[in-house]
């Protein structure tokens, strides 16, 4: 539980900006801001790593529902990365279309 979501963010908002908030509450490791890959303008969340996970469980009950820059956050445990485990996967949502005559 150490990777924290921040979500809601001002898309003026900086990796070093978070980066203080943060480290109000403990060591942080790394922050990362999300990006439009077409713009490189932030897309409003970041995610942020703690050192310990009492020091992400702070994080999240200091930043949830708080206003910063503006804007309500919402701080929250970030959910693992979902692994694509390949291969096709065949539905059967259009099986009426065979013909089995």
């Amino acid at each position: 539980m150490k990777r924290v979501y921040l979500g809601n963010l001002s898309f003026a908002m900086t990796e070093d900006e978070i980066n203080d908030v943060c480290s109000e509450v403990g060591t942080v490791v790394s922050v990362k801001v999300i990006q439009n890959p077409e713009n490189g303008r932030s897309r409003g969340f970041a995610f942020v790593e703690m050192e310990t996970e009492e020091q992400a469980a702070a994080l999240i009950e200091k930043l949830n529902d708080q206003e910063l820059n503006g804007r309500k956050v919402m701080a929250a445990i970030a959910r693992e990365k979902q692994r694509n485990t390949g291969g096709y996967k065949r539905n059967n949502f259009r099986r009426d279309r065979e013909n089995n005559y």
